[in-house]
């Protein structure tokens, strides 16, 4: 069993080649609330950094280690694994994500299989990993890859005192990913009930407001 050290956060990093998260970006609300829990005294498991070609990459606890960041703490606890590849990299990410951590969304999978196909990892690896059925694999990959997702301007109603951060959570990003209408909708609803709007701009609510007289309109008849 690998030895925990510390580690100095400036030192880590997590490149945007190998993040196995469709959205770029850590999950704002998980990185505050874990920041939330340290503040009361909360202790974590060690994260897992990779050394590769003299970088210090984080494997597992990128949102750990973004919330110790946030606390402006020097350090953070870890275990060390040698790799020779980023693909094993990617693979190991994912398969410690599958186990705990935020749940995958099916954007974030299509985003995983793409790397690791780009990676030379087989097909069936790559279903097992992702855990879609290999008959899927492409027509899931293909009608979920890509395109453009609500961001999540609810950070700043959270920073101001507007609301709490239990209550942005409740906006889970993931319906988001996977853009049915349903989705879409219900996304949408949870934005607005904060009075924050999709994309960040105001306009937005104007579509909104349109869309519920759209509704009303059709259930009446």
């Amino acid at each position: 069993m690998a030895s925990e050290r510390l580690f100095k956060v400036s030192e880590l990093e997590l490149p945007e080649e190998i993040y196995t998260r469709a959205r770029g970006s850590p999950w704002w609300a998980n990185v505050h609330a874990y920041a939330e829990e340290m503040r009361a005294g909360a202790k974590f498991p060690p994260i897992l950094v990779g050394e590769y070609e003299g970088r210090l990459i984080v494997v597992d606890g990128y949102h750990l280690a973004n919330a110790t960041k946030l606390l402006k703490a020097e350090y953070i606890n870890g275990t060390i694994k040698r790799y020779t590849s980023l693909g094993d990299i990617v693979r190991d990410s994912v398969e410690a994500n599958n186990h705990h951590g935020v749940r995958y969304t099916p954007q974030d999978k299509a985003h995983i299989a793409k790397l690791l196909e780009m990676y030379g990892v087989e097909k069936q690896s790559i279903s097992e990993l992702v855990r879609v059925p290999v008959e899927k694999l492409d027509r899931f990959t293909v009608r979920n890859f890509g395109g453009k997702t609500i961001k999540e301007p609810l950070m700043k109603l959270v920073e101001n005192g507007t609301i709490t951060l239990e209550q942005a959570a409740a906006v889970d990003d993931t319906y988001i990913s996977t853009r049915t209408v349903e989705d879409v909708v219900v996304q949408l609803i949870g934005y607005l009930s904060f009075n924050a709007y999709p994309w960040g701009e105001p306009k937005y609510v104007e579509y909104a407001k349109k869309i519920v007289e759209l509704m009303v309109l059709y259930t009446q008849g």
